[in-house]
């Protein structure tokens, strides 16, 4: 527990400075800026087209094969349906939500859980997640994320509604690695929605801690946006309590909270 304090702790000063800027107001404008006929959001920060072209070029040709195994699995690997889940993480005080292989376990299981969050100015928020895996090695994200910022007597809002198809790509007893795609919609007086892609891994380091981290990007107005977090996590039998870190970025505009959260697993 002392050890987990400190990394909060850490966590929470490494978080930069918040502007007195509306920070909602600017977010939005930059989802406007396409429509208007601003090349700026395309242009710089966030990424531009020319990063994907390296990393499209890297892909196909200098790494095709280890990043097919890696993305989709290598020849010697256990099949999909061999490794079960745990009825909940270090249930036998050991490993994480998958079971060893060849240990029996379930073949379905869900997670809920929410979470405060707070930039330490006039911006926070409330998000939610409820995933489910109706097999071992496929999961169905729904998570939303509600921000709140409030400046001279008003209060600004911005809303981040996410639905993804998960592969559950790496299923170890102390390392999952999960990738896949679905929809990002933003939602405020205006609604802007693309196709996504998300990413992530929780690591089991030992009971009762994990870290978590993962990413979602879409294109929304075809303005570059990634929602992201990085939390340290406490399992108590089917629950679990965690506190970190949760960043957002569009266009240039990017903004990062501390969070403070809890869940369950059913």
């Amino acid at each position: 527990m002392k050890n987990f304090t400190i990394l909060i702790v850490l966590s929470l000063l490494l978080i930069p400075a918040t502007s007195p800027a509306q920070i909602l107001k600017e977010m939005k404008d930059e989802l406007k800026n396409n429509v208007n006929g601003s090349s700026d959001a395309r242009s710089s920060g966030g990424g531009g087209s020319g990063d994907a072209y390296f990393w499209a070029d890297f892909i196909l040709n200098v790494a095709y094969y280890p990043t097919l195994g890696l993305l989709f699995g290598f020849p010697d690997e256990p099949r999909l349906d061999e490794i079960d889940f745990a009825k909940f993480p270090y249930e036998d005080g050991r490993n994480g939500l998958y079971r060893p292989f060849g240990e029996e376990g379930f073949h379905m299981r869900g997670q809920f859980l929410s979470h405060f969050q707070n930039n330490e100015d006039a911006l926070s928020g409330a998000f939610f997640q409820l995933k489910f895996s109706p097999t071992r090695y496929l999961t169905l994200d729904v998570n939303h994320l509600q921000l709140f910022e409030a400046r001279e007597g008003e209060t600004d809002h911005l809303g981040i509604t996410n639905f993804a198809v998960l592969y559950n790509r790496i299923r170890l007893p102390r390392i999952q690695i999960w990738w896949g795609g679905g929809l990002m919609v933003f939602e405020s007086k205006q609604t802007y929605g693309s196709p996504s892609v998300s990413a992530g891994t929780t690591i089991f380091i030992k009971k009762p801690l994990s870290f978590h981290a993962d990413v979602q990007a879409g294109w929304p107005n075809a303005v570059p946006a990634q929602q992201f977090q990085a939390r340290m996590q406490i399992h108590v039998k089917r629950y679990l309590f965690y506190g970190g870190y949760q960043g957002l970025k569009i266009g240039r505009k990017h903004q990062a909270s501390w969070t403070l959260g809890t869940g369950f697993y059913f």
